[in-house]
């Protein structure tokens, strides 16, 4: 698939604990990279912190053998197997959700014991079609299809679809009660997001506030916004062309940090290059070339990214080219940053040191964790 056609799947999650237990028997993790995205939802049974710490050891089980490279359905089955195990025993057990969703839209999620999937349109609500499949005399089902930009899946725990249970709803809301009321709601016009949060208050409602954990997740997916950033020029020069080319080839947009970097994008591609002086600390030199949307000086503006990275825009008293840097970050969905190697013997000046400044090497990293922390996928490439 074309980098134009990469999709990226928004996670949306409304929790709460059953009422009068501190901890929730509820637990999810959501991880990403720039294949697929992976969400994970365990049910903890019973309630309380007997029921939180099952559900977080499953996940966590989940979460390890998917990250080691073990596949999903591999992955379903070995737990399966496992609880199947304990199940009359007094040990930690959750059922659970796996959830995978390559870059280009196809999906496909393995369940046990837990509420079907729904796939919410623009024009309404549908239900994921099922297979069902027994391993360790335990029954797992999976579902499989494709989302475009603006759909979404829909997964709860069974604290959603029973809630109402003995309060007027012999079985609950159930799976097809929620169906068919985030169906008009759709159809209706409401959004996605809304229809979702709306459900979780209906849930709420029906059950007289929570009766049991009540999870609900909606993995809405759209099309990705890129950014590549180009920071430092490779150690041997004669790596540069094929690293520039391989910056510039992509349809994200483009960043570079680093007056030499800027140097080494003019070398190559014969472009040529303008500069704005920046007269402030917080508003550095501004560099312009064709095919560049935003260019400044290198560790200055990497630092200063790394400072602001968490604020609120509207908190950006002074427009400088580092604050629209940040916001392209803060904006972004799928970040590749191209790291060169060269050594740069600016960054051994005492006055980095003074002012606090850390060289590129140091400071790359440290931005990579903060965007990973926000759900974005990040990846660093070198020459």
């Amino acid at each position: 698939m074309s980098e134009q056609g990469l999709l990226y799947i928004d996670d949306m999650v409304a929790s709460m604990a059953k009422a009068g237990k501190g901890t929730a028997g509820d637990f999810y993790i959501c991880q990403r990279n720039e294949s697929y995205t992976d969400f994970i939802l365990c049910d903890g049974i019973g309630s309380g912190i007997k029921a939180g710490i099952a559900a977080r050891m499953c996940a966590s089980r989940i979460s390890g053998l998917l990250s080691g490279g073990i596949s999903p359905r591999k992955t379903a089955e070995k737990i399966v197997s496992y609880m199947h195990g304990i199940r009359d025993r007094d040990m930690p057990y959750s059922v659970f959700l796996i959830a995978r969703v390559l870059n280009d839209g196809n999906y496909t999620i393995w369940g046990y014991e837990m509420p079907v999937p729904l796939v919410l349109y623009d024009t309404g609500v549908g239900k994921a079609s099922v297979i069902h499949g027994k391993y360790s005399n335990e029954i797992i089902y999976e579902c499989s299809g494709t989302l475009k930009p603006g759909s979404a899946l829909l997964m709860c725990s069974d604290g959603i679809t029973q809630s109402g249970m003995g309060r007027g709803l012999p079985m609950g809301w159930t799976e097809d009660g929620l169906r068919e009321w985030l169906d008009r709601k759709i159809q209706s016009g409401s959004s996605k997001r809304d229809a979702a949060n709306e459900a979780f208050s209906k849930a709420l409602q029906l059950s007289g506030g929570a009766e049991d954990d009540m999870t609900l997740v909606l993995l809405e997916c759209r099309k990705a916004v890129c950014l590549d950033i180009l920071t430092g020029p490779p150690a041997m020069k004669n790596r540069d062309r094929d690293f520039a080319i391989d910056f510039l080839s992509g349809h994200g947009w483009k960043v570079v940090c680093g007056s030499s970097t800027m140097d080494m994008l003019a070398r190559v591609t014969g472009r040529k290059v303008s500069v704005s002086g920046g007269n402030t600390f917080s508003k550095p030199p501004e560099y312009f070339m064709e095919g560049i949307d935003y260019a400044a000086e290198g560790a200055v503006t990497l630092n200063q990214l790394y400072n602001i990275i968490d604020e609120d825009r509207s908190r950006f008293d002074e427009r400088s080219v580092v604050t629209s840097i940040c916001e392209m970050m803060q904006d972004a969905d799928i970040i590749r940053i191209y790291l060169g190697d060269a050594h740069n013997e600016g960054h051994g000046s005492i006055v980095f040191r003074q002012t606090g400044i850390l060289p590129r090497e140091v400071i790359v990293p440290l931005i990579v964790e903060k965007l990973l922390s926000k759900g974005k996928i990040v990846s660093v490439i070198k020459p």
